[in-house]
């Protein structure tokens, strides 16, 4: 990521040895991400946000880990040490997308409020092509993860074979041990094409051609029992190989019925109408603070890999559920419908300190509906304008997205 930020020109950095420095603090800053996805998903918010504060702490901390390696940061990046600091963040980020569990944070955490962030320019193509990446990856890995295919219900038996020869062969050692002590064997003619041209006494050349053909005769011998062996455990070797595989397709078939379940739990889920959460009928409740309660009980059912088209069925779950009366609504009115209705929703919003820091929609919701923050406050805690108008089953979708975040983030 720092790569295409300098190819945009986006970083003032003429010395390598500087982009070297940016370089180290990626580093050191991505081994501080690996340790809590919580904070890679505060990270980043912060870097998707051009109108970040200066002076929040994390800000802080990165530029306190750049200057440590790059001293003269804060007078060579003095107009623009923000989108340095975004920078090392993004490229931090970038590292952490092969470890479990790391891409769904970036990208839960960020999908649905990186619209009300001010990105312009190269930098919004930068951010955008990075984030649309990760969610295509994810997507794949849904799509794989989530098809059914035939089954293989075929017992499989193991058949070794058994080594047939494994002796040496006495006939056949004998003639090469005739050929070396002398010219001619028991039958009156050498055995091989090469015998040993002398007889035993004649001591000193017949013990000079005695040994190198009694060893080769050795060897040829034992070479091929030894072979024989070999060709019988690599056979074994390759049908054992064959029955692993065969228990591996076995846990895939396992995977598969799962899948099937699952699917089968969100036709019932969508068809009974009802939330756990709440032990009512979705119907039974505020028709604005329904689509809250829906997300939160289709985020316990969905696994936090799944692919695109499960964010549809949800849209249409809630809009059935509506009887397509689903519209345009004010965020203001969906937080005064959350303060209304809080003791009905403090026991759905979970209250725990995971998303504490966060500036993301349900951190701001939960502490809402605990009168721990005011609806004049969702600018300032968000960055989101409290008048903005949204799409009522994209809000479920949003929050859907937060709660599968927070989800993602009780995963060891």
């Amino acid at each position: 990521m720092l790569q295409k930020y300098l190819n945009a020109n986006l970083l003032n950095v003429t010395d390598d040895d500087d982009h070297k420095k940016l370089l180290k603090s990626s580093e050191e800053l991505t081994k501080k991400l690996l340790k809590s996805k919580a904070k890679v998903a505060l990270f980043t918010l912060i870097a998707i946000d051009p109108d970040i504060d200066p002076e929040n702490p994390s800000i802080l901390e990165v530029k306190a880990l750049i200057i440590k390696h790059w001293t003269t940061f804060s007078t060579n990046a003095k107009d623009t040490a923000l989108v340095f600091i975004r920078a090392v963040i993004f490229d931090s980020l970038s590292r952490l997308l092969d470890k479990e569990g790391f891409a769904e944070t970036i990208w839960f955490a960020s999908r649905n409020i990186i619209k009300y962030r001010k990105l312009i320019g190269n930098e919004k193509e930068i951010i955008f092509e990075f984030l649309t990446n990760i969610g295509k990856s994810i997507n794949q890995k849904g799509i794989q993860s989530w098809s059914i295919e035939p089954m293989n219900n075929s017992a499989k038996q193991l058949e070794l074979k058994t080594v047939e020869r494994y002796t040496l062969s006495e006939e056949t050692l004998t003639k090469y041990l005739e050929d070396a002590a002398g010219p001619q064997g028991k039958s009156g003619a050498a055995n091989f094409a090469t015998p040993n041209p002398y007889w035993s006494n004649q001591q000193t050349h017949w013990s000079l051609e005695f040994a190198p053909r009694a060893s080769k005769g050795i060897k040829i011998n034992v070479d091929a029992s030894l072979k024989a062996i070999v060709n019988t455990v690599n056979e074994n070797n390759a049908t054992i190989q064959k029955a692993i595989n065969s228990n591996s397709l076995t846990e895939s078939d396992d995977e598969k019925q799962r899948i099937l379940a699952l699917r089968s739990q969100l036709l019932w889920w969508k068809e009974a109408g009802y939330s756990d959460s709440t032990d009512k009928a979705y119907d039974e409740i505020n028709s604005r603070t329904m689509g809250l309660v829906l997300a939160c009980d289709y985020a316990e059912i969905i696994p936090t890999i799944y692919p695109k088209s499960v964010d549809y069925f949800l849209k249409h779950t809630y809009r059935n559920i509506l009887k397509n009366n689903s519209g345009e609504l004010n965020l203001k009115d969906f937080f005064d419908n959350i303060k209304n209705s809080e003791d009905q929703l403090n026991h759905v919003i979970p209250e725990t300190d995971l998303i504490e820091e966060l500036p993301n929609l349900l951190n701001f919701v939960s502490k809402l509906s605990r009168n721990q923050v005011n609806i004049s406050q969702v600018m300032e805690l968000t960055g989101i304008p409290e008048d903005t108008e949204v799409k009522e089953d994209e809000l479920v979708v949003w929050l859907f997205h937060d709660f599968l975040l927070l989800k993602v983030l009780k995963q060891k």
